[in-house]
């Protein structure tokens, strides 16, 4: 019968707590790494998520700044602000969504000299009174 050498696990080795010391420093050094990684890693999607916003805001802040509120004043007291649905700001043109009773009030509305380029479209009969979309240019 022939004979195997068995390795002894338990058995105490020299240079056992040499080495378990040096994986624990190297596992406890990638550990710190990695933490360090993803702290950074949220501190810059925050940044960027910031400067995103702050872009976005300013960008809006500007279109703002630069359409003629008179137009938007008067489109609401001529239909009044319980008729109109919506008003969006895209590029240069205000996009109105609301409803009317008169439909020649919409038709007026393009010969207003305040209000530049008007165009109704997609005006809808419902009960009593008109749905319409009114778009022109802001500036």
């Amino acid at each position: 019968m022939k004979k195997y050498k068995t390795l002894n696990f338990l058995e105490d080795n020299k240079y056992d707590f040499i080495n378990k010391l040096a994986l624990f420093s190297v596992l406890v050094f990638i550990f710190l790494n990695l933490l360090i990684h993803l702290i950074n890693l949220k501190e810059l999607k925050s940044e960027i998520v910031n400067s995103e916003t702050q872009k976005i805001t300013t960008n809006k802040v500007e279109k703002i700044k630069e359409v003629d509120t008179n137009n938007i004043k008067l489109i609401y007291s001529m239909f009044g602000p319980e008729n109109i649905d919506e008003m969006k700001l895209s590029n240069e043109n205000i996009e109105v969504r609301g409803k009317c009773s008169d439909l020649n009030l919409l038709y007026d509305i393009e010969d207003v000299e305040l209000i530049k380029n008007a165009s109704v479209d997609g005006i809808k009969k419902e009960d009593n009174y008109y749905m319409f979309r009114l778009e022109y240019q802001a500036r």
